[in-house]
């Protein structure tokens, strides 16, 4: 496989300690390179000699400035593998954000994920997967928000509708057809949001039994903390922001998918968030997408690289789908003037909660933003389809890849 490494530099017939050697010499002996061992000592210095040139290969592929590379088979450039590829992404039809966002961290990893399906193995452990945790906070959350925006968590507050007009989307008091019934947190409700919260999230956690009962204890008491604050964030800032959640977990791909020519996208985006004006005319739309605090970055020009490096395709991407979903179409001026994308970190300090989401907030119109993302997409998707999977730049993530690739991994900070 392009990248394995072949271990011992020397065949292990050809090793020799350095006093056998010397005893040897001295002695005349033969008996290591009698004249019947040497076709198979030829043959041996012969795979040394192919190992060698290909560790010189590769280490001069490594040492070339990234656009100055001759393509390696052995560092990933498979040209062989085209026509496979062209038929893989044929059936596969569309790409999901985080799909594209290993490509763009390393294509050789892309290839053994994606393609190959090589994926590490999840193993049962004491305390409770990263994955099994956050869908479970995911469906809470999804629970909780639908059912106030269905009128359905026993709370006798005013309800809000968003509809389609000829004039655009518009809040309203009273439901139409196809009207998107809205999440009204209302602060004077504050307590009983707060207790109907606590009670759907204890019910679900008294259900879900994720690692050592023990352990479980201890971090079903981190996410009861995590989902409340999310809900006092929204009591505290909803109504003077004139916002209001809207979707939760809105599916798109198929008739739905983001066709973006090259590729076609499918995915699921965790919330969207109306903003209305005075009058009720419908003046923003935000994503949000829920994640865990090893995202997060200190300064708000990192989100915006991170986008344009294809580093985080969600954000964008998931923009686009909501762009589509309310006025079917996608990445125009003034669409992209109306719609912006952030992150909701887990946090247990809820002081942390809204800076951070505000720190991770991007409008699509920030210039040069999705010009910059698309070109990167468009150029990794060529590659794909070329057959090249290199294995370096290997840019470094939650997993550590440094020894499939036989590379080192590149901090984003460090990114050029």
């Amino acid at each position: 496989m392009p990248g394995e490494s072949f271990l011992p530099i020397v065949p292990l017939p050809l090793c020799r300690a350095k006093d056998e050697a010397l005893q040897a010499a001295t002695s005349g002996r033969r008996d290591a390179f009698d004249t019947e061992n040497v076709p198979q000592a030829s043959r041996l210095l012969e795979h040394l000699v192919q190992m060698l040139d290909i560790e010189t290969e590769r280490q001069a592929f490594l040492d070339a400035p990234i656009g100055g590379r001759t393509p390696s088979i052995f560092c990933g450039h498979i040209e062989q593998i085209k026509d496979k590829i062209a038929e893989w992404f044929e059936l596969k039809r569309e790409l999901s954000p985080t799909a594209l966002q290993t490509l763009a961290e390393c294509r050789y990893i892309f290839l053994l994920e994606r393609v190959f399906g090589i994926r590490d193995a999840r193993m049962a452990d004491d305390t409770p997967d990263p994955m099994d945790r956050g869908g479970l906070i995911h469906s809470i959350l999804r629970e909780i928000y639908n059912a106030v925006a269905l009128g359905e968590c026993g709370i006798d507050a005013p309800r809000y509708w968003a509809v389609k007009t000829a004039a655009g989307w518009i809040k309203r008091t009273d439901a139409g057809v196809d009207a998107i019934p809205l999440a009204a947190f209302v602060p004077e409700y504050g307590k009983e949001y707060m207790a109907f919260a606590k009670r759907i999230a204890s019910e679900r956690m008294d259900a879900a039994h994720l690692g050592h009962p023990g352990v479980w204890k201890a971090e079903r008491q981190k996410i009861l903390e995590i989902i409340l604050n999310f809900i006092r964030h929204d009591i505290e800032t909803c109504a003077p922001e004139n916002r209001f959640p809207a979707l939760f977990e809105l599916k798109f791909g198929g008739d739905t998918a983001v066709d973006l020519g090259e590729v076609r996208l499918h995915g699921i985006i965790d919330r969207v968030d109306l903003i209305f004006t005075d009058t009720g005319n419908l003046q923003k739309v935000r994503v949000l997408d829920y994640k865990g605090s090893s995202r997060k970055h200190s300064k708000r020009e990192e989100y915006v690289d991170d986008i344009c490096r294809n580093l985080d395709c969600q954000l964008p991407v998931y923009a686009f789908a909501a762009q589509q979903f309310f006025f079917g179409a996608f990445n125009t001026p003034e669409l992209n003037a109306m719609t912006e994308a952030a992150y909701c970190f887990y946090d247990r300090e809820f002081s942390k909660i809204g800076s951070a989401l505000e720190k991770s907030t991007v409008s699509m119109d920030e210039p040069d933003l999705l010009e910059a993302f698309l070109a990167t997409l468009y150029q990794n998707i060529r590659r794909l389809k070329a057959g090249d999977f290199a294995v370096d730049p290997l840019i470094e993530t939650y997993n550590d890849y440094s020894s499939v690739c036989r590379t080192e991994a590149v901090a984003r900070e460090d990114l050029e």
